[in-house]
């Protein structure tokens, strides 16, 4: 997770021109007029184990983005949806890459977002599985990688106990969140 998703994060930077906000590489825009700050619909296709609703709720206390939890029963039109899945990564039980996500950007504006996280990690500890999907949530709303030993749920590393956003990273998202469009 934490060294495919950086090579992702670092792939996009350099080739799409996108300048980072501190710890963001991009953010979603704005654009849909019932939402004025940045939005995401996070769509979960990953199976009960993955506390998908728990990340969505902490990451939606960023004051400037709202993040909407869309079911897998129900759809998704929106441009803005964030499919997250559960999906065998490498084959080889939980890790060592835990999960990816992919969020091009254009300018500074995420365009579209993917995530998956390594269904390997079923069995792991509840917090372990919070930190992951926490981590890969992170990313498809733009936030890049702490150190290792960064109280965040976005530190580098094997899996943890860091099970929600750390101050400094809703500090980043308030800065990449601040526009009107």
């Amino acid at each position: 997770m934490r060294t495919f998703s950086v090579l992702c994060a670092s792939f996009l930077l350099c080739f799409t021109g996108a300048t980072a906000f501190g710890g963001t590489f991009g953010h979603w825009d704005d654009y849909e007029p019932g939402y004025p700050r940045g939005y995401a619909y996070i769509h979960d296709y990953a199976p009960a184990p993955w506390p998908v609703y728990t990340a969505a709720i902490d990451w939606d206390q960023a004051p400037k983005l709202d993040l909407v939890y869309v079911t897998s029963n129900s759809s998704c039109t929106s441009s803005h949806c964030v499919p997250f899945y559960a999906s065998q990564l490498d084959g080889s039980g939980c890790g060592p890459l835990y999960g990816v996500t992919y969020a091009p950007v254009s300018g500074v504006h995420i365009t579209s977002a993917e995530v998956y996280v390594d269904s390997g990690c079923s069995g792991a500890t509840y917090n372990n599985r919070l930190e992951l999907v926490c981590h890969e949530m992170g990313h498809a709303i733009g936030l890049t990688h702490r150190a290792s030993s960064a109280a965040s749920c976005m530190r580098t590393g094997p899996l943890g106990n860091e099970t929600d956003g750390s101050s400094a990273d809703f500090t980043d998202l308030n800065t990449a969140y601040s526009h009107d469009s």
